[in-house]
Parts: C-alpha cells; structure tokens; sequence
C-alpha cells in the first residue's frame, strides 16, 4: 500500500526554516516542492488493481490524467487515499490550476463537484461520487 501524499513539511525542516520559507513565498512552495517530490518517489502503480471495477478504473484514470496535466504533476502516481487538499496544493504550476481541474471533471462527468469537494476529499471519494451520480442518472432515464 502506498502512503497518501501528506505535509511532511514540519518534519523534514525546523520550524524557524519552515516560518521563513513561508514569507519567501507565500507558504506554498516549500510544501509543494515536497508533495512534488513524494510523487517523484512513488513506485509505478498498476492502476487497474486499485479500483473495484471497470467503471471506477476509467473514472480514476480520467481523473488522475487531468491533474497531471492541469497541475503539472510529474507522473500520475496518485492514489485512491491522496487528499484533494494535497493534490491542489503540489500544483507545479503554483497558480489557481486546480480549478481548472475541477471545470474540466465537470464538464466531463457532466456534474457539479462544489459539494463533494467542500469537504476533505479523497480520490477514492470523488470516484464513489461520480459513480453513484451515473448509475441514479441511469436510473431515472431508464425508469
């Protein structure tokens, strides 16, 4: 099992040089540059042994890709636990990309994701999300 991407920022460094990363720029970096490198240490993942089924996988890999791209990820080693939280904040990019994620899965899926993103959220959770919407979107167009 692979670790969720995580803050490891006060680990790694001592709090004075954590506070003075944090007025050099903005608080971001330091903590970007360290998701970024957890994603660079990250084995290759077999996806299709990560998801339930079908359906999942597609919606996972889907959903995985456009963060690399949009985001700028060097790989798409994210996992089902890995936080939204932490996803948005290893924008490689350091601007606002990961609304352009969630427009672009939205658009995809056809769905509005302001309520399950409000809420810490995992991978594994915006996938489940997806899912349940498409089969009770399925039912009533078939009932």
């Amino acid at each position: 099992m692979i670790e969720p991407l995580r803050d490891d920022c006060t680990e790694r460094y001592s709090a004075f040089r954590v506070k003075w990363a944090k007025l050099w720029d903005g608080g971001r970096g330091l903590l970007r540059k360290s998701l970024l490198r957890q994603l660079r240490l990250r084995p290759d993942i077999e996806y299709k042994d990560l998801w339930a089924n079908e359906e999942e996988l597609q919606i996972a890999t889907y959903s995985v890709r456009t963060c690399k791209e949009l985001l700028g990820l060097p790989n798409e080693r994210l996992v089902p636990g890995d936080t939204f939280e932490m996803i948005a904040a290893a924008d490689a990019y350091g601007g606002d990309g990961f609304l352009d994620v969630l427009l672009t899965l939205e658009r995809e899926f056809r769905l509005d994701l302001k309520d399950v993103i409000e809420k810490p959220t995992t991978l594994s959770d915006l996938v489940r999300y997806v899912r349940e919407k498409r089969q009770k979107s399925e039912k009533d167009s078939s009932g």
